[in-house]
């Protein structure tokens, strides 16, 4: 409940008014089913206190994941996406995936409204473990296991409907031979992008 009194008092200041009036209410309620984390919203004001009455929205949803195809690569994971995250509209994704040719793990946060602000942080990584093999026919002519570490942190700012985000972000790779042929030289990068 704490989260939707901030979010009140947010769009009060928002709409620009004490929220005292009936007509005020519409707006009011309007605002907090912009936070997109409420079904409905029902908003009364008596005795110099609010009524705030939520249905809120399901918000964290699974996502299962399937690759087949005409490789001989086979691949399952589950994605969560939670975009209540603490009970403060955050976005959270968390997943994971399992192949007969590595696994990966991924972690996404954003704050989409840093303190009811216009500005955004967001944080990624990533961390997997993949064998690559480069066929001629049905010969595996090369082939390496790369080990990626992948991390980004963003910050950002929206400006009305458009969000512009500036993003600073590493990269390892590291590779380990894979059969009898020889593996790539490890790769570090550092990267700054908008």
């Amino acid at each position: 409940i704490g989260y939707a009194k901030k979010l009140l008092v947010n769009c009060l200041d928002t709409i620009g008014a004490d929220g005292r009036k009936a007509e005020h209410w519409v707006k009011l309620e309007q605002c907090m089913l912009n936070s997109k984390l409420f079904a409905a919203v029902k908003i009364q004001f008596a005795n110099m206190h609010f009524k705030i009455e939520v249905n809120e929205k399901w918000t964290l949803i699974p996502i299962p994941m399937l690759q087949l195809g005409s490789s001989d690569e086979r691949k399952l994971g589950m994605f969560l996406v939670e975009s209540n995250f603490i009970g403060m509209g955050k976005l959270l994704a968390v997943g994971v995936n399992a192949s007969n040719k590595g696994n990966g793990y991924l972690v996404y946060v954003k704050d989409p409204s840093v303190e009811f602000t216009n500005w955004i942080l967001n944080g990624s990584f990533l961390k997997s473990v993949t064998d690559f093999s480069l066929y001629e026919g049905q010969s595996v002519t090369d082939g390496f296991t790369e080990n990626r570490f992948w991390g980004a942190l963003g910050v950002g700012h929206r400006f009305t409907d458009l969000e512009f985000i500036g993003q600073i972000s590493h990269q390892n790779l590291k590779f380990a031979q894979l059969g009898n042929y020889v593996e790539p030289t490890a790769i570090k990068s550092d990267s700054l992008r908008f």
